[in-house]
């Protein structure tokens, strides 16, 4: 397996066990797509260690990763809701999770339904269309208090990485 990164460029899990990839600056990685968080040794041997393992391995304080299969509209509105707490409260990333976790799960639908539109509106392109999209299905799902929408997102790492001592929060 590999992350695919703008352009053509990529990497693997070995290329982060074996230091190809440089990522002495990097302070934080988020990997928001499916199982993120695991490794499938069964289907490829070689990789024991899954993408958070390698990326703590070479060097980066603080990963965040999923454990299942996740759902674009909880994920983007968990994400943003992180992002906010970390960046802007400068939480740490773990208790910033945290945080963003309590929100989703107990936020209502017209909560939810606002936030998308607030997400939507820093788009360039078909802001209506997408946040029409993100109405329909918050209103399909109802409310995201299960936790298959909000319970699969983890942190590894340092649980106190403050990022105020580095310039850049990640890369």
């Amino acid at each position: 397996s590999a992350l695919y990164l703008a352009g053509e460029d990529r990497f693997t899990v070995q290329d982060l066990i074996l230091g190809t990839v440089n990522l002495a600056k990097t302070q934080m990685v988020v990997l928001a797509a499916c199982q993120t968080g695991i490794s499938d040794f069964q289907k490829i041997p070689n990789e024991v260690i899954g993408f958070s393992g390698a990326f703590m391995q070479a060097g980066v304080p603080a990963i965040i990763s999923t454990l299942w299969p996740v759902d674009e509209i909880s994920t983007m509105l968990l994400l943003q809701r992180f992002y906010e707490i970390y960046l802007h409260k400068k939480q740490p990333p773990a208790h910033a999770l945290q945080q963003a976790q309590y929100w989703l799960r107990d936020a209502t639908t017209e909560t939810l339904i606002a936030y998308s539109r607030k997400i939507t509106q820093y788009l360039l392109e078909d802001k209506q269309h997408f946040a029409d999209y993100c109405e329909m299905q918050i209103k399909g799902n109802g409310t995201y208090g299960h936790p298959y929408y909000w319970a699969g997102f983890v942190f590894s790492g340092w649980a106190r990485f403050n990022s105020s001592k580095c310039p850049q929060c990640f890369t």
